[in-house]
C-alpha cells in the first residue's frame, strides 16, 4: 500500500534531518538548553551570575549559564571560556561539552566543535546510566537516555528505556511519542500492530504532546491502518499548525488518494508544489492520482517531468524514481534499465521494489523477477 511505503520514507527523513519535533535541547545543534535572560536582560544576568561566581567559584552550573547568557549575546569567546570552567570543574558532565561544541560552532571554530561534540557523545549514555543508579525509581532519566539512544539508532536499547519509564507511569508523553515512533519503523505491520501504535500516540496526546509530529505520526499510521478519515483529520491539524510544509500536503493527499477522493488529493498536490515546485513525492503521487482517475495525458506529463528531473536525495534515488517512472508507463526496458542501477547504488531496492505497487506491471516479469532476486 502507498500509505504504508510513506511511513518508511517519512521515518528516512526523519533521519536525514528535514524535520524535527520533540527534539531533545540537549543536542541535535549542540546549543544543549534554552538560553537564559530573562526579558533579554543580559547585562544584568551577566552582572548578576558573576557575583554569584564570586561567593560560589566552584559551582560549574553558575559558569554553565553565564556562558549560555554570554553565548547568547554572541561573545563566543567568553562563552567558550566559561564552558571551559564547568568541564574543568566537572570533565564527567557531558552537557558542558555539548555547550561549548555550539559555542565553538557558531565562532567558526569548526574542528573544535566537533571533537567536543564527539566526547558530549562518549559521555551521555554513561552518565544517564549512572543517574540511573543512583536513582532507579526515576523514570524521566530512563526517557532521557532512551532518546539519546533513539538519536544513535539503537532502537533496541531506546525502546527498553522507554517501556521502562511507561512501565514505572511517567505523565511525559515523549516516551510515548518515541515508542511510537520506533514501532511504526518496523516492516509488515499487521493490522493489530497499527493499533496498537495508534494506541501509544493517543496516549501521547493525552498527556500533553500536542505537537505537528505526534498529530503526523498518528495520521500517518491511521491512514496505513485505512482509518483514513482519521488520518485525514490528523493531518489537517498538522497543515494548520504548519501551513507552509509541503510535505503534509502530499502525506493528506495520498490519503484522500487512498480512499477514492482524486480532486481533492490533486488538489493537496497541487498546493504542495506551490509551496515547492520540485516536489519529487507531490509529481509522484499526483501522476498516480491521474492515472486512477483516467487522465492518462496528466499522468504522463508528470511521469516525464519525473524522469527529467529526479533529484538525487541520495545514492541511486533518482534511477528508482525513473524506474518507477518509467514503469508506470509501461516502458518495461527503460524501467529495468533505471532499476538496475539504483540497485547498484544501493542494494536495498532489490527488496523494496517487489513490494511497491509503482512496480505492479512488473511483478510477474521474469527479467524483473531476476533482477530483484536474493
Amino acid at each position: 500500500m502507498r500509505i504504508k511505503v510513506a511511513i518508511g520514507l517519512f521515518v528516512i527523513l526523519l533521519a536525514l534531518g528535514g524535520f524535527s519535533f520533540a527534539e531533545d535541547a540537549e543536542v541535535s545543534d549542540g546549543s544543549c538548553c534554552s538560553e537564559p535572560c530573562p526579558g533579554n536582560d543580559c547585562e544584568n544576568a551577566i552582572k548578576d551570575l558573576s557575583d554569584k561566581i564570586k561567593s560560589d567559584p566552584d559551582n560549574a552550573k553558575l559558569y554553565s549559564e553565564r556562558g549560555r547568557t554570554y553565548k547568547r549575546i554572541k561573545d563566543f569567546e567568553k562563552a567558550i571560556e566559561d564552558f571551559s570552567k564547568a568541564i574543568k570543574l566537572e570533565p564527567d558532565n557531558p552537557k558542558y561539552y555539548c555547550e561549548r561544541s555550539g559555542a565553538y560552532r557558531q565562532n567558526d571554530e569548526r574542528s573544535k566543535a566537533e571533537n567536543d561534540f564527539e566526547k558530549y557523545k562518549e559521555l551521555i549514555i554513561p552518565y544517564y546510566t549512572k543517574l540511573i543508579e543512583s536513582e532507579p525509581d526515576n523514570a524521566e532519566f530512563y526517557v532521557k537516555r532512551g532518546k539519546v539512544y533513539d538519536r544513535e539508532y539503537e532502537y533496541e536499547s531506546a525502546l527498553e528505556d522507554f517501556n521502562k519509564a511507561i512501565e514505572m507511569g511517567t505523565d511525559n508523553y515523549e516516551a510515548y511519542f518515541y515508542r511510537g515512533s520506533i514501532l511504526m519503523n518496523n516492516e509488515d505491520l499487521e493490522k493489530e500492530d497499527l493499533d496498537e501504535i495508534i494506541d501509544v500516540f493517543s496516549k501521547a496526546i493525552a498527556l500533553g504532546g500536542k505537537s505537528i509530529g505526534v498529530y503526523h505520526y498518528r495520521g500517518l499510521v491511521y491512514a496505513a491502518g485505512e482509518y483514513y478519515d482519521s488520518a485525514i483529520e490528523d493531518l489537517t491539524k498538522v497543515i494548520e499548525m504548519r501551513p507552509e510544509q509541503s510535505m503534509y500536503y502530499v502525506n493528506r493527499g495520498d490519503v484522500y488518494s487512498a480512499k477514492g477522493d482524486y480532486d481533492r488529493a490533486i488538489d493537496d498536490f497541487n498546493q504542495a508544489m506551490k509551496l515547492h515546485a520540485e516536489n519529487l513525492l507531490a509529481y509522484q503521487s499526483r501522476s498516480k492520482a491521474f492515472l486512477l482517475k483516467g487522465e492518462k495525458e496528466k499522468a504522463y506529463a508528470d511521469l516525464d517531468w519525473i524522469i527529467n528531473n529526479s533529484p538525487e536525495f541520495f545514492p541511486g534515488s533518482a534511477n528508482y524514481s525513473r524506474a518507477m517512472a518509467y514503469a508506470l508507463r509501461n516502458n518495461k526496458a527503460e524501467a529495468l534499465k533505471e532499476l538496475k542501477e539504483a540497485i547498484k547504488h544501493q542494494n536495498v531496492y532489490k527488496q523494496s521494489a517487489p513490494k511497491d505497487e509503482d512496480f505492479k506491471s512488473l511483478w510477474d516479469d521474469p527479467d524483473f523477477i531476476s533482477l530483484t532476486a536474493e
